[in-house]
This record gives structure tokens, sequence and C-alpha cells, in this order.
């Protein structure tokens, strides 16, 4: 592939050469584990890894263990094996050789039980010095360095008291997990994270409060970036999520900063407004809330010495971050939207990123086969990592993708508005993050496909999280969830037996079964969803008798509680029943 060459080895692990440079030098190795677990890494270090083999392989210096999670700031490197075979344009980044890095520093630690009330870390330098010191509590940073001003990095030790009484992060009603790793002087290894727990002080905890910042930029300084929909995307959804919230926690508890372009100019995703609204909620939020950020609009990646993601605010003009003052003023780097998040005491933590590429910005990605850059992963990686954050980004490759007209607003989002209406819903009725998450992520690739382009979004779940319900909505809420349909939607089918009242030949599965196939045909004329309610669905319900060797049924096709078609059918079998049935579909 591209001049390389695959060589396997007994160990089962596939090396990788380049057989154009001299002595045809050795590019990469994957080493696969079991269940389509593997790592990929090269000579100097670089990695990238399916979760669970991160946990399985590790590293030997000096006879200490280096698992893969203490190199991962500075050496993971998404996408890694399509850039190795040449199959990803972008660029490798260079790194200094793992081998050459120090040791990081031992790491001992005191219950704040018996050091005053205060976590003790004490630190010995293993020769590569005493670098930053990070403390994270129920899985969100507190800070990047503890380390005092006057801290030397080549000292020969360090001790450090830091007192967490009362701090915001703390659950009240519950243990607590605190969370220590220490760097060497350089920054580039960590120690193994060290963790400690603490209860709660017992006190009544009242009911979580529901944070929101909605931001949709659809206006953007001239006309070059403009876009349709993402304003309305952010719209819609701040009102089925105010639908939600409000059944599930109440009016008094449902805070939602909605910033689009599609209203006053006071109210403009600008980056002042977005700051405004973090430091708002970072005064109100509680440990127990939940913290929901949402935005649409253009992404931008940018490589170099200010690699990160950007989200540009409505006062961007272009997407140029190599402009200091596009880039300082107009944009928002992952970056500081961790330091956003992480000033917000709020440990229920939602990140929602539709958004897409221009032609005309910096790293666009119109020519992979990917809508999502290394660039940005490894941004929501360490935004994931250091605030905990549960993210889903969706990222469409171009604005063509983002504003298809066959559904009226970006995929990500219209994906979520359908499976809270109904297709994704906990119990028929909760929205749970990560069932919302996984069902989008699922839905986004097939409807990407019908209008020719690609959308794959990503999922980023912190390592402890445990998902949760961020809301609430019965029937009739789920009615006033506005959602195009370009093509009528089917749910679990309802037949029976006339004389004995349940469904003796099973053609409920039967029929499900033919619509599900039906639905996933290229061109499909109809959406399936495998639930019994969906709002505005068509059910199609039925009663069949059998006699003389024919099965004679009588069908009634229902949407919004109106009959739209009846029909009977006369067949030798319940196979070619649930066939004719699938004919007089209502398209």
């Amino acid at each position: 592939v591209n001049n390389k060459m695959l060589s396997a080895s007994i160990d089962g692990t596939i090396k990788i050469w380049d057989v154009e440079s001299t002595n045809s030098s050795l590019k990469g190795i994957v080493i696969p584990l079991q269940e389509n677990q593997y790592v990929v890494t090269t000579p100097t270090g670089l990695f990238d890894a399916t979760p669970d083999a991160m946990k399985q392989l590790h590293y030997v210096k000096r006879g200490k263990l280096i698992n893969l999670d203490q190199i991962k700031d500075n050496y993971y490197e998404p996408m890694l094996l399509s850039k190795l075979l040449e199959l990803n344009p972008e660029p490798i980044r260079a790194s200094n050789s793992l081998a050459n890095e120090s040791l990081y520093p031992e790491l001992a630690l005191k219950h704040p039980l018996k050091n005053g009330g205060k976590l003790g870390i004490n630190l010995n330098n293993s020769g590569g010095g005493i670098g930053r010191v990070l403390i994270m509590i129920n899985g969100k940073e507190v800070s990047s360095d503890v380390r005092s001003a006057g801290s030397t990095p080549d000292a020969s030790s360090l001790e450090i008291d830091y007192d967490i009484t009362d701090h915001p992060f703390l659950y009240n009603d519950r243990v607590n997990k605190i969370t220590i790793k220490a760097y060497n002087a350089d920054g580039t290894l960590s120690s193994d994270a060290k963790s400690l727990y603490v209860f709660g002080e017992e006190k009544t905890l009242e009911a979580p409060n529901l944070y929101a910042i909605i931001a949709g930029t659809s206006n953007y300084e001239g006309d070059a970036l403009d876009l349709k929909y993402a304003a309305k995307d952010a719209g819609d959804l701040a009102n089925a999520l105010k639908l939600s919230a409000t059944k599930y926690l109440g009016a008094e508890k449902t805070n939602i900063k909605l910033l689009t372009t599609d209203q006053d100019k006071t109210a403009w995703p600008t980056k002042e407004n977005i700051q405004k609204a973090f430091q708002e909620y970072q005064s109100k939020a509680k440990a127990n809330d939940i913290l929901f950020v949402y935005l649409s609009g253009h992404g931008v990646n940018h490589t170099g010495d200010m690699s990160d993601f950007y989200y540009l605010t409505s006062d961007a003009a272009s997407g140029d971050m190599n402009n200091t003052i596009t880039r300082d003023q107009y944009a928002i780097s992952s970056s500081e939207f961790t330091e956003y998040i992480k000033a917000v005491p709020a440990l229920k933590q939602i990140l929602i990123i539709d958004a897409c590429h221009s032609g005309r910005l910096a790293s666009s990605l119109a020519s992979s086969r990917s809508a999502m850059s290394s660039t940005q992963i490894r941004a929501l990686e360490r935004m994931k990592d250091r605030t905990g954050l549960f993210v889903l980004a969706g990222s469409a490759a171009d604005a063509v993708s983002y504003e298809t007209t066959l559904y009226g607003q970006g995929l990500l989002t219209y994906s979520l508005l359908f499976g809270m209406k109904g297709a994704a819903l906990r119990d028929d009725e909760f929205i749970d993050v990560l069932s919302l998450f996984q069902f989008a992520a699922n839905k986004v690739p097939e409807l990407a496909e019908e209008i020719g382009g690609i959308q794959k979004p990503e999922i980023r779940v912190p390592e402890d999280g445990k998902s949760f319900d961020i809301g609430r909505l019965d029937v009739a809420d789920r009615d006033a969830i506005q959602l195009a349909a370009p093509k009528p939607v089917y749910v679990n089918s309802r037949f029976q037996d006339e004389t004995m009242i349940f469904d003796r030949l099973n053609l409920n599965e039967l029929l499900d079964q033919k619509l599900l196939e039906l639905s996933k045909m290229d061109d499909a004329p109809i959406a399936y969803v495998d639930n019994k309610n969906f709002s505005g669905a068509t059910i199609i319900n039925g009663r069949y008798q059998e006699a003389n060797g024919l099965i004679k049924a009588q069908l009634t096709f229902v949407s919004k509680d109106s009959v739209i078609k009846q029909v009977e059918i006369e067949t030798l079998n319940a196979e070619l029943l649930a066939e004719e049935i699938i004919k007089q579909l209502v398209y």
C-alpha cells in the first residue's frame, strides 16, 4: 500500500515498512489483541489504541511499568494506522523518542483524615525532575498544577498539603474519588494515577438543577461562512431540552441559556456572551447538578504550535486560525472550553458538537474519508480526560452534508431529536445520556449515506462515568417536538388472532422484521423505529383468523390517532401475509 510493506511476526504483531526509504525503515507496528482490540505504535512511541487495549499493554523503563495512559498527553496519535499507510492525508506529528524520556517522580499520598484534613502528597525525584502535579475530584480536574510558585523541578523531594475542605466538586451524600498524578519536569511522562476516597458529610442533597448553554451560529460576519440551519438546530434542541428537563426536574430547576443568531443581537453566540454564560453558572451550580453544552456552526482544526479544535463564534469572518485576532477574539478553542467547564462545579456534564468544516477553512477535511480529524479527536480526548465530560461530536466533512435540505437541519441534531421523540428513550420516557448518544451515533451515518455524505459521530465517555438521565418526555411532550419527516416512520406492529386474542402466528415479529429490512434498503421509502411509541409514527394494527387453509386479515393504518387506511387481505400463510402488508404501506 503506497510503497509500504507489511510483515507478520510469530508473536502475532504486524510491522509496517517503508520500502522507498534507506534500509526499508520500520514505520510502525500493529499489535492485535483479542476481540478486535489493538494497539498501533511507531518506533518513537506514538500510539493509537482501542480503549480496552490501552489498559492491557505497557512499556518497561528502568524496571518501572509505564501504562499507555501515562504517556497519552504527548504520544496519543488518533488514526495512526491510516496515517502510516498514507490513507489519511493528515501528517503524523513529530515527537521525541519515548526511550529518551526521563522518569516521573515517585508518588505517595496521605489521607486527609490522617493529615489534619488536608490531602498529603509526597514526591521523590526519580531522575526526571518533579513537574506539575494534577488533582482530580470525582473525575474533574481541580488544578493542572498544585505546586507552589517557589517549587524547583530539580528538587530531590517535594511535600504538598492541599486543602479540600468544602471543595465545590465534592458530593455531600456519597463517597468521593480523589485522583492525583505527578509529571516529570518536561511534562512528557506522568506517574500512574493514584486515588483515595473521602466520604461526604451525609447532608440532605436537593434534586439536581440543569444548567444548559446552547449556541448556534448561522449568521457570521460577512457572507462567506453563513449557514442555514445551525441556529435553528440550537433553538429546536433547546425547546426539546426545556420540555424534557421541566417534566423531569421542574421548571424552577431548568436553566437554559440560548445564544443563536436567530435572536436579538444581544443574545448572539459571541465569545463574550458564551464566556458570560459559563461565568453565571459558575457561581450557581453545585456538584450534583447537570451541565449541558451544545455547539452548532463551524468548527476548525488548527495544527502547529496552537494545535487544537476551535468553534467559530458569530463575530468570525473567516476560519483562518493563523490570524491571531480571529483565533483569540472570534473563536473558542477546546482548551478554553475545558477551562470554562472546569470552573462550573456540576459533575454531570455533557458536550455536544454539531459542526461542519467548510472547504474554505483551515485544515479542511473534505478530502478525507473521515469527517473527524485526529486534531479534533485529541482535543476531545483531552477535554474528556480533564473534565469528566460525556462528549458527542458529529462534525460533517463539509457544509453541504451539514446543510442538507432533505432533513431541514444538521444530521446530528436531527438524530438527537428523532431519538427524543421516542426512538431512544429509556423505559419509553426517560432521556438517558449514553443511550441517546449511541442512538445518534448509529443514526447519523445512515442519514449521511442517503445524501452521499460522510459523517460518523464520535462518543467519548469518562473512565468512571455512569450514564444519567437529563429529561423525561410523555407522549404529549414528544408531539410538541417539531421534526421534519422526509419519509414516513413506522413502529412496532400490533396484531392478534381474532379468536384467541393473542398473536398466535407471531405476525408482529415477522412484519416488524420486514419493516426493518425495508428501512435499511438503499433509497428506503420508510424509516422504522423498534418501539411501540414514536410521535407522529404510523402503526399497523390488525386482526386475523384462519379458516379453510386461508388467513384472512383486517388491517388499519393509524397515525396521530387517525385512521389513514383500512385493508382486507387473504393469503395462504403468515409469510405471504406479511409480504402483502408491506405492499400496502402508506408512503
